[in-house]
Order: C-alpha cells, then structure tokens, then sequence
C-alpha cells in the first residue's frame, strides 16, 4: 500500500510538471503574439511623432540642434522671389521674410534675405540635409505666398513666382545666380508651375551644355541679350555685354563664362561663338549708334588660329565706329601670354581691346603694362557679392583698383544685386558696374536710367 501511494505521488509529480510546462509555453506564445500586435502601433506613433517634428514651424532657428548630415552632404539653395503686390513702403520686408523663414526652416543657421532693385526677394540658405531639400523648398514657396498675402488678401499662387537653384558648396558662383535667373524666367513664363528649379550638378550642366546647347544654336533658337556696364561717375553706358539664353526642350539657361565654358571640343566652340558673333554683327550693321559690344570668347577659341581669320573676314566691312571688346579668364590669360602673342596683334589691328575677367586679387595686374589692348578688369564675382559685409573682400578690390590706377586700366564690377553693395564698390574706387541692381537684360541697345 505504501508502494502505491508513492507510485500515485510520482505520477502526479509527472503530470504537474508537464502541466507547468505547457503553461509557461502559452504564455511565451502569448507574449510574442502580444508584441507582434504592439510593434506596427509602436512605429506608427514613431512615424507620425516624426512627421510632426519635421512639418510643425517652430518659433524660432533652432540653431544648437546638429543637422543630421554633416555640411559636405549637404545643399545650399539660392532663390529669387518675384512678388505681383504693393508693399507698403514702411515694411521691412527682408527683416519680416527672414523672421517667416526662420520659423519654418528649423535647425539651419544661415538664412540670408536680401530685396533687390526691382523689388524681387533673393534668398540665401545654406547646410540643407539632403533628405529635406524638398519639403524646405515648399516650406519656402510657402513662405513666399504667406508674406504676400499679408499685403494682398485676395493674391493667388500664380502672382508669386519663384526661381531656386540647389547647389554644392564648392559650386561657381556666377552659374548659381544665372541658373536662379532662369528658373524664375521658366516660372514666369508657365501659367501653371510657379515655382521652377534648376539643381547644378556635374552630368546636368555636361549633359545641357554639351548637347542642348550645341544643337539650340544649330536650329537658331537662341536669343542674343545686353547688359549695359555703367560708369558710376556719370551714368553713361561704356558698353554692352553679350548674353545669349539657349532653349532646349522644356529647358532654359542663361549663359555667361560659366555656361559657355562647358563646350569640351573644338568644332563645338567655334560653331558657339561664330553664331554669336554673326547675330551681334548684323545687329550693329543695322544700329547707327556707336554701341561697343562686349563677348566673352570661349577659351579655346582664343588659342583657335581658323577662328581668328575666320573673324577677320568677317569684321572686314564694320563702320569705325563699331568697335568689339572680347572678354578672357583671368586664370587663362596669365597662365598663356606667350601663346597668345599673336592674337593680340591681331586684336591691336583691329582696333578692339580685351577685358580680363574674374580678377580675384592683385598679384598679375603689374604684369598687364605690357599690354596695351587691355582695356580694363571685370572683378570676380566672388569679391563683389555681399562686399560691403566682408573687409577681407573690401581689402582685396581696394588692392587691385590701386594697381590699376597705375597702369591706367579701369577696374569693372559685374553682377551687382544691391545699393549697399555699389555703395560699397563705388567707394572703394571701382569705374564702371554692372548687374540686375541697374537693370533688367535688353533686347536691344535701349538706353537706360541709371540709378
């Protein structure tokens, strides 16, 4: 009888131990099957708390948080606004579209705000996480809208346009501001898209410059504009620079040094600038003022012997008052003076004369007393923007307007934008400027008023 007691005793044992197994593993099953239902909830919450982080304006620059890229992966936009309003003349509208930006934009620390001549808004801002380079640009067409509204209830989209470029630290300058110029001009001409942007980037601009370009000039869908360079002591215009606006497809780029120097062959450059060259000459045929004409030549033209007979049978029948002024690189003029001897007495038989643009310092100006056919020195466009903040820029145009003075040879400043800056440059003693500050491009030789 004992014997069986302890037999019962193990056999429940058993079963207990069986039953607490089966237990503990439903209620491990439980659990796993309960985490399964929490987990997608869990990441919805995450994924809405996130999206409201990034969308809700904040009150002010968040400027102690880091971004999320470091600066190298990062974008800079420039943007130019044009708004179809009356302001009131007492608002600050480039404190108020800062402060609207700075609520918007969160974590970036540096926005800049500038309202130029003709009443449009540029903007600056720089370190823009990739990832966010698209909700800060509706942020900032939003922005737009808003700070307009404010001035006229009943405006609509389609009276505020915008032209954006995105860009790269390392990006020229001059291109960025002329890719904006276009995207504004596309947005201006849409009745729909009111906001266009052009990015910069190595396989766009080859891919534009090296097809597009080449056959718009071919089928003539080009349009030659001017842009006048005032003397700033009297106002007068000294001259008028070519630009040429290239359309291709849906595509439109304003091209300058920056564009032109993108064509990598030969044929390409020299079927480029004989198109320029043959619209601007019968341009002056038929004009019966003493226009000066300014072209920027494409580098490997000034080193294209055909090129240069080819330009002397051409120049053949111009009246004496008629006069061109071509246009070379800083970097390519001094670094091939020996090479380009010879071309520089054929410009000395023709009566023209050179500008050298994009001087950034004055170390070579001493080296230009041997040459009379330089006229003058277009300032890089790096030390003209936003000059009257930086003494380091100040410092550098003061330097190279005194070693000009020596030599004679006026000093020029393209892509002025704002009063401060020709404030600023016509203090430091530069001759002539040019830029969207005096005027918009002319289709023609229209005469000006000089602000």
């Amino acid at each position: 009888m004992q014997k069986g007691k302890l037999k019962f005793i193990n056999r429940f044992k058993a079963h207990l131990v069986v039953l607490l197994n089966l237990i503990i593993l439903a209620a491990t099953r439980w659990v796993t099957h309960l985490a399964t239902l929490v987990a997608p909830l869990k990441s919805r919450c995450n994924v809405k708390h996130k999206i409201e982080a990034e969308t809700a304006p904040t009150n002010t620059l968040d400027n102690d948080r880091p971004l999320s890229e470091s600066t190298a992966a990062a974008y800079n936009i420039f943007a130019l606004i044009e708004c179809h309003c009356h302001f009131d003349p007492s608002t600050d509208l480039e404190a108020s579209f800062k402060i609207l930006l700075a609520k918007n934009l969160p974590a970036l620390n540096y926005i800049s705000v500038k309202l130029l001549s003709a009443g449009n808004l540029a903007v600056t801002i720089k370190h823009i996480p990739i990832i966010k380079l698209e909700l800060y640009i509706e942020r900032l067409n939003f922005c737009a809208l808003t700070i307009c509204k404010k001035h006229q209830k009943h405006l609509t989209a389609k009276n505020v346009k915008i032209g954006l470029c995105n860009y790269r630290a390392s990006a020229n300058q001059t291109l960025v501001y002329q890719q904006a110029k276009s995207a504004l001009t596309l947005s201006q001409q849409s009745p729909l898209q009111h906001c266009h942007r052009l990015g910069i980037s190595h396989s766009r601009v080859n891919i534009f410059s090296n097809n597009q370009i080449i056959k718009s000039i071919k089928k003539n869908k080009f349009v030659i504009y001017f842009q006048p360079l005032f003397e700033l002591d009297s106002g007068r215009i000294l001259q008028h620079e070519v630009l040429i606006r290239v359309r291709g497809g849906a595509n439109e780029l304003l091209l300058a040094n920056a564009g032109i120097n993108q064509l990598d062959n030969d044929q390409d450059a020299f079927l480029f600038d004989q198109a320029i060259i043959i619209k601007v000459k019968k341009l002056l045929l038929a004009d019966t003022s003493a226009a000066i004409i300014s072209i920027s030549l494409h580098p490997k033209n000034w080193f294209n012997k055909a090129f240069w007979q080819w330009l002397i049978t051409q120049v053949s029948d111009f009246k004496i008052e008629h006069k061109l002024q071509f246009e070379i690189n800083a970097a390519d003029f001094f670094k091939y003076q020996i090479r380009l001897q010879g071309v520089l007495k054929i410009i000395t038989k023709l009566n023209y004369q050179i500008i050298i643009d994009g001087i950034k310092s004055s170390d070579h100006i001493i080296q230009l007393v041997n040459y009379p056919q330089v006229l003058g020195v277009k300032l890089a466009y790096d030390l003209v923007h936003l000059i009257e903040a930086s003494t380091h820029q100040q410092s550098c145009v003061k330097n190279i307007v005194n070693a000009c003075q020596l030599l004679n040879i006026a000093v020029f400043a393209s892509d002025v934008e704002t009063k401060q800056e020709l404030q600023m440059l016509t203090i430091l003693g530069v001759d002539a400027a040019q830029g969207f500050y005096f005027t918009q491009l002319l289709p023609d030789f229209t005469q000006t008023v000089f602000h």
